[in-house]
């Protein structure tokens, strides 16, 4: 990361709704910030593009492995029996089962209340929006 120092301006921002807001803004170089903007929206999309074509793969070697796709509680699920898929012999595909446990955060907070804020964590993270 390039060691450079930034000066920071408090500008007013309208958003749509009219609502204004004071911010910390730092005035970019357009050029390089412009050429960057686009190279991460192209790499998004194509992350996207892979990741949809990345499970319908999956999909097509669940289903030739015999397994199936099912709702559970609104989520899809695969439930199946075979393990492993052989060609020629040799195993080219396994399938583990795996656990994990998970929360239902509306009913602890709403039914009880006093376990989850002893157990709730709020973690603050960046989060880069680029237009």
């Amino acid at each position: 990361m390039a060691n450079t120092e930034v000066s920071y301006e408090v500008v007013e921002v309208k958003s749509v709704a009219t609502t204004t807001t004071t911010k910390k803004a730092v005035v970019l170089d357009e050029t390089n910030v412009l050429a960057l903007i686009a190279k991460k929206k192209t790499i998004s999309e194509t992350i996207s593009a892979q990741t949809a074509e990345l499970e319908k793969i999956k999909a097509e070697i669940y289903a030739l492995m015999g397994w199936e796709k099912i709702k559970v509680n609104k989520k899809d699920k695969w439930v199946g029996e075979a393990e492993v898929g052989l060609v020629a012999g040799e195993e080219r595909v396994k399938i583990d089962l795996r656990e994990r446990t998970d929360f239902d955060g509306d009913i602890l907070f709403n039914d009880y209340r006093e376990i989850f804020d002893l157990v709730a964590k709020t973690t603050e993270y960046p989060v880069l929006t680029a237009k």
